[in-house]
């Protein structure tokens, strides 16, 4: 006869456990089972048992608190007398299971909206009652690191309006994907919005407590769990018998629970929709807590969890979580790789409002963003306004609303200048005659003239060749001829090369441009093929022992290679084993993956793709890649006509906040939720915990607040006459401000 203890334990206070009789190899139909203590003489149960396919099965309540040893007495027909054995029965763990409710906010908030008045508050009266949280960051099939830095911080922002304007509460508990979840910039997201655990499905076998360590110093408790952890996967919707033998299995099958590094009895159960079954969900585990005093559910309790988790954690019992899985994911397919550039255009043009719409709100503007500055500039002719949306001063080649390009020169960040004119006040380019290269004051470049690939990118300052040695060169394309070049000498600029390729998968026009006085250059692919067609553009860098990093919103990641595809966001860098730099950025192909040799692989949709690319010494400034990934960021250029009757409130030239600390950027400026004020994003990039002064420029202010991403109130900041605030900040770490009682500072 066989025994074994179950995980069920009955009222009150678990004091007996259900224990489980199995007789093989009869043909009895039924039979008695008698149980006695060790020494056989006090009788503890009797059960019957009963036959199916060979064997009797019994169940009973016995007393179990230790290992003990017990006596059976089975009776059945064709015995002369009652078979005795003796079982040494060990109890299972007295589990705690914890069922929490969170779910994705947006899509709740989107039900509840489209709700009669009356039928809405009895949904929400529900909700609360069955303790549904609102998930403070984006749901596991959406990926962060396509979002910009405003909009990855302001990840919570859905389940605070969640909670203000319907009540439902704001999770302390953070559900997301774990490939979201393992960049560092995550804990410092949530950090900053006082969310203190976060939680992944885990696709594999494992589950383990960890913690999410920001670069800032942000922790956050976290927990893989193991498959079949939700309610339907357990069948809470069926309850009852079914519901049982689902959670029986769960506990005692998943190599989790049963692994020493598990160290505890606590377990958490997910729910992430909203259905109609929730109510009976909730009824069935009132009828499991009345039926069982162990395991025991409880409802909406996730700190209760994470704080034994925390324990765990401490106690050094549980292991590290399984190594990355996000850089050993397929490429983008094409569909993913529209999408991912049409959410960056999109999010460039909402940038550049939010950074306008504090100025706009000031002046009443009639028109947003640009236009809306355009109106109340202080101008006697038509010319042209030049928008610098990222927070570093910058020179660049513009296009012009006729077409033609010039040299835009120290446009401030996050600020404006006025150009006379609305064309190139620069000669015309001309077409030249001679080899398929260009060069400039710092760099030399080569096409190849079978492939039109860069053959050579040479570095005039110290004669270092940055193509690797007998490979397809950079912006190589599989299978491409060279049809065409024409070089063109840009007066003022530089050269540029304008190469027809031919591919099997459609026609292929490059730009390679080289400046004169800038230490990078540009390349522009126009991919002429049907839409869902990719292109895969080949970077080999002659870089030995690279180190791969690359910025992520409000961070960045490092590894050392094969890596990839990742999404960077502004940029990815190479470094050499003596510390030289190949700093790269695929304006619209941000997916890139980097092998041992160097190679860098791009995919991209069709149409254009643009890259800048620079080499940078092992004396470059520490901040240099986030600086070289702003630089990339388009200028928004719009024509401006003159009118006797515009205001002149603004001068032509100007920056909206006065900012120049080094290592440290202005991530985003925006006008405040309710409309009060201005909200500005800083982070400090080089690790160094720093004061950091932030003057009025355009835009001025008399009071400060540092505030959450969230906006809501943390303390008050003292400004000074200037007027200006100087901010603390953490090491890697972002501070959010709120400016109040705005004014514009005019011509």
């Amino acid at each position: 006869m066989e025994t074994t203890a179950t995980i069920f334990y009955a009222h009150p206070a678990g004091e007996t456990t259900l224990v489980r009789f199995v007789v093989r190899d009869t043909d009895a139909p039924a039979g008695r089972l008698r149980v006695f203590d060790q020494g056989g003489r006090r009788l503890l149960g009797t059960a019957g048992v009963l036959g199916a396919g060979g064997s009797l099965f019994g169940e009973l309540w016995l007393p179990l608190q230790n290992t003990s040893r017990i006596i059976s007495q089975l009776e059945m027909p064709g015995l002369s007398r009652p078979i005795r054995t003796a079982h040494s029965l060990t109890p299972r763990p007295q589990w705690t299971l914890h069922w929490v409710t969170i779910i994705d906010p947006r899509r709740l908030i989107d039900s509840l909206e489209q709700l009669p008045l009356w039928r809405r508050y009895a949904a929400l009266a529900t909700l609360q009652q069955l303790k549904v949280y609102g998930n403070p960051f984006p749901t596991p099939d959406q990926s962060l690191q396509t979002l910009d830095h405003v909009a990855f911080l302001r990840a919570a922002h859905p389940a605070h309006r969640l909670q203000r304007d319907f009540g439902i509460p704001m999770g302390s508990v953070a559900l997301g994907s774990a490939q979201n979840l393992e960049m560092r910039a995550s804990a410092l997201a949530l950090q900053n919005v006082s969310i203190p655990y976060a939680v992944s499905l885990n696709q594999g076998t494992g589950s383990v407590f960890h913690t999410l360590d920001g670069r800032d110093g942000s922790i956050v408790t976290a927990a893989s769990l193991p498959p079949r952890s939700t309610v339907r996967d357990l069948l809470f919707t069926e309850g009852g018998d079914q519901m049982a033998r689902e959670i029986e299995r769960w506990l005692t099958e998943t190599p989790a629970f049963i692994a020493p590094s598990y160290g505890t009895t606590v377990a958490l159960i997910l729910q992430t929709n909203l259905d109609d079954q929730l109510a009976q969900i909730a009824q069935a585990v009132a009828d499991w807590n009345s039926r069982y005093a162990f395991p025991h559910i409880t409802v909406g309790t996730p700190d209760d969890f994470f704080r034994e988790a925390g324990r765990i954690i401490g106690s050094g019992i549980a292991q590290p979580p399984a190594p990355s899985s996000a850089r050993s994911r397929p490429m983008p397919s094409a569909d993913e790789l529209e999408q991912t550039r049409d959410n960056r255009n999109a999010q460039r043009i909402s940038s550049v409002e939010q950074l306008l719409a504090p100025l706009n709100a000031l002046l009443r503007s009639r028109a947003p963003g640009i236009r809306g500055i355009a109106e109340h500039l202080d101008i006697p002719l038509d010319g042209t306004l030049v928008l610098n949306p990222s927070p570093i001063p910058r020179t660049d080649i513009i296009t012009m609303p006729s077409g033609s390009e010039q040299l835009a020169t120290d446009i401030p960040g996050m600020g404006y200048a006025y150009l006379l004119g609305r064309s190139s006040s620069a000669p015309q380019p001309f077409v030249q005659l001679g080899t398929h290269s260009v060069f400039g004051q710092f760099l030399t470049v080569r096409l190849d003239p079978q492939t039109g690939a860069i053959s050579s990118l040479y570095h005039r300052s110290d004669g270092r060749e940055w193509v690797r040695p007998g490979s397809p060169g950079l912006n190589a394309v599989p299978g491409a001829v060279l049809e065409h070049v024409t070089r063109l000498r840009l007066p003022e600029i530089g050269m540029r090369l304008i190469a027809e390729r031919r591919t099997d998968r459609g026609r292929l026009t490059t730009t390679v441009t080289g400046y004169e006085s800038l230490p990078w250059i540009d390349i522009t692919n126009e991919f002429h093929a049907e839409r869902g067609n990719t292109a895969q553009y080949d970077y080999h860098f002659n870089v030995d022992r690279p180190h791969v990093s690359w910025e992520t919103p409000v961070g960045f990641e490092e590894a050392v290679p094969p890596v990839g595809p990742v999404a960077h966001f502004h940029w990815l860098r190479l470094r050499s084993g003596d510390d030289w730099q190949v700093l790269f950025r695929g304006l619209d192909a941000p997916y890139a993956a980097c092998d041992a040799s160097g190679r860098i692989v791009s995919l991209a949709p069709t149409g254009r793709s643009r890259y800048r690319l620079q080499l940078a010494s092992p004396y470059a400034r520490p901040d240099e890649p986030w600086h070289f990934g702003w630089s990339t960021e388009p200028f928004v250029v719009v024509p401006v006509a003159a009118s006797s009757t515009r205001r002149g409130t603004l001068p032509r030239f100007g920056h909206l906040l006065a900012f120049d600390e080094p290592g440290v950027a202005v991530l985003g400026i925006k006008q405040a939720d309710n409309g009060d004020g201005a909200i500005v994003y800083l982070q400090e990039l080089l690790g160094a915990t720093r004061p950091a002064k932030l003057a009025a420029g355009i835009l001025g202010f008399r009071q400060a607040r540092h505030v959450d991403a969230l906006e809501r109130h943390l303390g008050e900041l003292p400004v000074s006459p200037e007027p200006a605030v100087t901010v603390p900040l953490p090491a890697h770490g972002v501070v959010v401000v709120r400016l109040l009682d705005l004014f514009v500072r005019g011509a």
